[in-house]
């Protein structure tokens, strides 16, 4: 009953809609059907091998002690049976992963389009703080290293650019991210972030660029930025809830989960589209950069890929040099990416297309580069033609 129930809710809970409860009643079921066969094979084999009921005459069976004895076997029995047939929880994994409600809405909307699996997500979220905060509390304290990475889901938050020139006082005013209201007459803004899922998309602040959703994610590009101060103050403009990751954490699940790395990868590179518009030298590495670890996240790369590479070098005048340099940064070698592997697993994998449809990273890492060039393709006025 048991395995029959784990493999019922595994394989079909999500696509009939099945609770626990209802494929552990399939797995009885299935059980006991299996159970009814089985006794009378048994029972049979038990003759051959000379065993006996005992050969009571009817009169002796209706005796009480006979039914006293008949009753405290059959308890003992299933006693015996019932524990036995626990033993499987001892080996059992989950095969199921259980999505909490409030954490259902961030994956459908956020994540699963990327390719995230329900069980990536999982632990993703279970590695996350989930925190909330009133109109004028700090998200962020600017001016000392800030070494996390936060997911805005509702509401909006502003930058305000610390001066260079700043008295003591005026940092006296800012307060710490622990205060519940901070003064907003601290620094100028700069910039603001929009929660993900808002879905009406308006604004406090509309005058103030928007840079998405994701605070901090320039570091994972440019890894440097964490041990310099951060340049801003990020206050609550609204009541906001976000996600917040320690950013080695965040950077080893990406490292370890090609569909996480997917979509956080093609997440920052969509909000760097939007946002970036000086067209400076930094800006454009960057994003390059960005660009480089959704093409090299499944640890492969064809000859689209390389084109659609080589036009963004060219379009947005991305030297050589920086291009080796982003290679080094990624643990690649020019060899290896005119090659198209690094890992010889990788190679081999490519020798054999049907075993490819049934990879989910590869095959979710491809919808991340679908994404990432219809991206690009907008920012081109004159896109190639890429198969």
């Amino acid at each position: 009953m048991i395995v029959c129930g784990d493999f019922i809710d595994a394989q079909f809970g999500v696509m009939f809609g099945l609770t626990t409860m209802a494929s552990a009643g399939l797995g009885n079921w299935l059980s006991d059907t299996i159970g009814l066969g089985l006794g009378d094979v048994i029972e049979r084999s038990a003759a051959k091998m000379g065993l006996s009921n005992g050969g009571l005459s009817p009169a002796q069976e209706r005796m009480q002690i006979a039914k006293m004895t008949t009753l405290g076997g059959k308890l003992i029995g299933i006693t015996l049976g019932c524990f036995a047939g626990m033993v499987p929880l001892l080996f059992l994994k989950p095969a199921k992963v259980e999505i909490a409600k409030e954490d259902l809405e961030v994956y459908e909307s956020t994540f699963l389009p990327f390719g995230v699996s329900s069980a990536a997500f999982a632990s993703l979220m279970k590695s996350a703080t989930r925190r909330r905060k009133e109109h004028g509390a700090m998200l962020v304290q600017g001016g000392v290293p800030f070494k996390k990475v936060i997911l805005l889901l509702r509401g909006e938050a502003v930058a305000l650019r610390l001066a260079n020139d700043a008295k003591p006082e005026a940092f006296a005013r800012r307060g710490s991210c622990g205060d519940a209201v901070v003064s907003l007459d601290a620094g100028e803004p700069s910039h603001r972030y929009l929660g993900k899922l808002e879905a009406d998309g308006l604004s406090a602040t509309p005058k103030l660029t928007c840079r998405g959703s994701v605070v901090n994610g320039t570091a994972i590009a440019s890894p440097g930025r964490l041990e310099e101060a951060y340049p801003n103050d990020i206050i609550a403009e609204t009541a906001v809830e976000y996600l917040e990751w320690e950013y080695d954490e965040l950077m080893e699940m990406m490292k370890e989960d090609k569909g996480i790395q997917a979509s956080i990868v093609s997440i920052l590179f969509h909000e760097m589209v939007n946002y970036v518009s000086s067209n400076t030298p930094t800006q454009r590495r960057r994003l390059y950069k960005i660009l480089m670890m959704a093409v090299l996240a499944d640890g492969k790369v064809d000859d689209s890929e390389r084109k659609l590479l080589s036009k963004y070098r060219q379009d947005h005048q991305i030297s050589q040099q920086d291009h080796l340099s982003v290679l080094q940064e990624l643990d690649w070698t020019e060899a290896g990416f005119r090659r198209g592997w690094m890992n010889p697993e990788n190679f081999l994998e490519q020798k054999d297309p049907d075993e490819e449809a049934v990879k989910d990273p590869v095959s979710e890492l491809h919808k991340a580069h679908a994404i990432l060039s219809n991206l690009l393709q907008q920012m081109r006025p004159e896109p190639p033609a890429l198969e």
